[in-house]
């Protein structure tokens, strides 16, 4: 009888490591897989753009744009997680807008200065939050 052995990780910090190792046999993929703010945040390979790339977003579109500095966006906190860091604006144009909770049903994109505002139901595209499995999909 031939046993058979198995070595598993699941660490997205480690996989150059890993790799280079060459001593797993099963490599364990998380929510990581999915680059939200706070995986998009670490430092993988020093001095080198992340080997990952963001593979989630949410999408939401403006319902209001009648305040100067900010728009209203329909992603508030049901939407995403509020245990961690805010989503990340990804919408092209936006560059450097904030975006903040503004209820249950909405969001708030601080908007920096000259930047226009768009449109009512323009996309607005969002790197999420930290999924957490254990509290959004059960």
């Amino acid at each position: 009888m031939n046993t058979v052995f198995r070595f598993t990780r699941a660490a997205p910090a480690a996989h150059d490591i890993d790799l280079s190792q060459q001593l797993l046999t099963e490599y364990q993929t998380g929510s990581y897989v999915f680059m939200d703010v706070e995986y998009n945040a670490v430092e993988l390979r020093e001095n080198s753009i992340s080997p990952f790339e963001t593979a989630l977003f949410m999408k939401c579109a403006v319902v209001s744009n009648n305040v100067d500095d900010f728009i209203t966006i329909d992603g508030g906190y049901k939407c995403f997680a509020t245990d961690g860091p805010k989503p990340v604006v990804a919408t092209d144009g936006l560059v450097d807008a904030v975006y903040d909770c503004f209820g249950d049903e909405h969001g708030k994109i601080m908007l920096p200065d000259g930047v226009a505002k768009p449109a009512i139901e323009t996309p607005i595209t969002l790197i999420t939050t930290p999924l957490r499995p254990d509290r959004q999909f059960s």
